[in-house]
């Protein structure tokens, strides 16, 4: 009976995930700029963030154009850094050639997340120049928002201030 319960329980789980997953779909949310992670966002959070700039649907449709150009490679880029990442990890101490494959497949990371970094660069301004400067503005003290968030939380931990503590003491 126990055994029944359970895997009801998991059943209906997976079900409702699935159903709530559905429902995203057809609200398009993950699918007006895709899922792949772009540094100003994705999924429910670039529908918000395309809310709060006001993008127009002409900018929107560039925009998913922009990224779509440029996910290729950037999941290109990615695949061969988690390879050469297992690579570095496989390697074993006791390998006669250790060093020279730790310098080696190292090196090749820190090419590959280079290119990582210019060809999202490169997006983001790609993004940049089709938004207009009220949007660059408001995009601009958004990051800054979300910067100085960041770093009080950091503040806070490190003088051991967990995030339950801060929301007491503005309660």
């Amino acid at each position: 009976m126990k055994h029944m319960s359970c895997l009801a329980v998991v059943t209906l789980s997976v079900l409702s995930a699935t159903w709530a997953s559905a429902a995203r779909h057809e609200r398009g949310e993950r699918q007006m700029f895709g899922h792949a992670g772009l540094e100003i966002g994705h999924g429910r959070m670039m529908v918000r963030l395309a809310d709060r700039l006001g993008l127009s649907e002409e900018q929107k449709i560039k925009i998913k154009a922009m990224r779509k150009a440029s996910l290729p490679e950037i999941k290109k880029i990615r695949g061969q850094i988690k390879q050469t990442t297992y690579k570095l990890r496989e390697s074993s101490p006791g390998d006669s050639n250790y060093t020279a494959i730790i310098g080696e497949n190292s090196k090749r990371i820190a090419e590959l997340n280079s290119q990582l970094i210019l060809q999202s660069a490169h997006l983001r301004s790609d993004v940049w120049q089709a938004l207009n400067p009220e949007q660059r503005l408001k995009l601009e003290t958004l990051q800054a928002n979300r910067h100085n968030r960041t770093r009080d939380r950091r503040m806070d931990d490190r003088r051991g201030e967990s995030h339950h503590r801060r929301r007491e003491k503005t309660n």
